[in-house]
């Protein structure tokens, strides 16, 4: 994998007391990664932006105070050569849920969480963080890494921080941060959706925790919603989340593709819970987080057949592939499978046919231990 460079912004404060004014109920870290040899270019296109919309200022989300003027902003980012990782943390289901409920065990956690994500998965990955402000997380998180990242010959990683008024890079993570803390802190603004469309193409990975049975309420468009939707959904949702926290750490290729692949099912059905993703699109995102490039077959062989192998749902159909999470999607899925199934078994029976009919019976090519199943199919 080529050298990437992390740019990282945190929204938010530590906070648990949420009678207080100014507590947040979420607390947010944003990486805005990119390719090492588009930074400079990138940093131009940027500067450019700030002058734009900040002329001499810093480009900061907080200084943004109408919808339209950071829609405006968003839009002038669409088209830039950058990827966009986040975590959300929901401090109100911590404090709940009990035993991360005060600052020291909750930073703890999210620096091990952070690490483990970013670190494990960009094996050459410069990160940086503003050295200025009460950026207390990030200075655990260098004290962290220190303690616990040893450099080698697989993995070159490393953090540090850079001022924010000479780095335009954090400058962008700032904004990307802040609009998702707009986004989360205030879920029930319709207009804060609109924003999360303008980026969702740049979105590699948003990290919910502690995430609920399904990120984000799915509402569907269609009305004859009926009792075992519901079971569909937090079945194909559940099983996925099952086999990330089984094999997150597992260092084999193919499990680290597995892992990646459903954790982008999983963005798709927060950001459009009923459109499916192409091949196309789940190749590229994959190929993100590895330096081999991914061809359909390998998805379809290496990635998608051992999950649904393992039991886990995964619908598709000439659209594209998703979690299900309606009957209609399931019925899509195994129409679409039939249409390959159904006529390779005719042909499979019109050979058998042929042959024991020129051998008088003698010669059943389906009679081994290996086709027992299929054998069973042809006679019933």
């Amino acid at each position: 994998m080529e050298e990437q460079y992390a740019f990282i912004d945190e929204s938010g404060n530590y906070g648990f007391g949420f009678d207080k004014q100014g507590v947040s109920k979420n607390f947010i870290v944003t990486a805005v990664i990119i390719e090492k040899d588009v930074r400079i270019r990138l940093e131009k296109e940027f500067e450019e932006i700030r002058f734009k919309h900040f002329q001499n200022g810093e480009m900061k989300s907080s200084n943004i105070k109408s919808f339209n003027r950071r829609k405006r902003i968003l839009e002038d980012f669409k088209d830039k050569e950058f990827h966009i990782y986040t975590l959300i943390v929901d401090k109100m289901k911590l404090n709940k849920d009990g035993g991360l409920g005060f600052k020291k065990s909750f930073m703890k956690y999210l620096n091990s969480l952070l690490y483990r994500d970013l670190f494990s998965t960009f094996t050459h990955l410069q990160m940086f963080a503003d050295e200025h402000g009460s950026k207390e997380f990030m200075h655990e998180f260098k004290k962290y890494i220190r303690d616990r990242h040893i450099p080698d010959l697989f993995n070159q990683s490393s953090f540090g921080f850079a001022d924010s008024k000479d780095s335009i890079l954090i400058q962008v993570a700032d904004i990307i941060s802040g609009t998702f803390f707009n986004i989360y802190e205030n879920p029930k603004k319709y207009e804060n959706e609109k924003l999360l469309q303008l980026i969702k193409d740049k979105i590699i990975r948003i990290k919910e925790w502690p995430h609920s049975t399904l990120d984000h309420n799915v509402q569907l468009s269609h009305k004859n919603y009926k009792e075992h939707e519901n079971i569909i959904k937090k079945q194909s949702v559940n099983l996925a989340r099952q086999f990330i926290l089984k094999y997150e750490s597992n260092k084999e290729p193919n499990n680290r593709d597995q892992v990646n692949f459903l954790k982008f099912l999983l963005l798709n059905i927060t950001l459009n819970p009923e459109d499916y993703i192409s091949s196309n699109e789940i190749i590229e995102n994959l190929e993100v987080f590895k330096k081999e490039q991914v061809n359909i077959q390998n998805l379809r062989s290496r990635i998608i057949a051992p999950l649904r192998d393992k039991g886990l749902l995964i619908a598709s159909s000439e659209k594209g592939y998703k979690l299900p999470i309606s009957t209609v999607e399931l019925i899509e899925y195994v129409n679409f499978s039939s249409l390959t199934i159904l006529p390779m078994l005719e042909r499979v029976g019109k050979a058998r046919d042929r042959i024991l009919l020129a051998t008088k019976n003698e010669l059943d090519i389906l009679d081994y231990p290996e086709y027992e199943k299929m054998k069973r199919y042809f006679d019933n």
